[in-house]
């Protein structure tokens, strides 16, 4: 994402009255979780998967 584009996101964000987090992953291009895509990047992925874990964990209720 052009740096243009960042920081336009972020200051939508900051606007916005919800929310929210953000985070950038360095060296990650488009389809960098995808583990069969030529992007793959694993330490970037198991990140951002550590990180879905979390918000998933503190934000969703759990169902029986």
């Amino acid at each position: 994402m052009p740096q243009a584009a960042i920081e336009n996101f972020n200051c939508a964000l900051q606007n916005w009255s919800g929310k929210y987090e953000r985070e950038i992953y360095e060296g990650a291009r488009h389809g960098w979780t995808v583990t069969d895509s030529p992007a793959y990047n694993p330490p970037q992925a198991e990140r951002a998967f550590k990180a879905m874990k979390h918000l998933f964990s503190e934000t969703l209720l759990e169902t029986s």
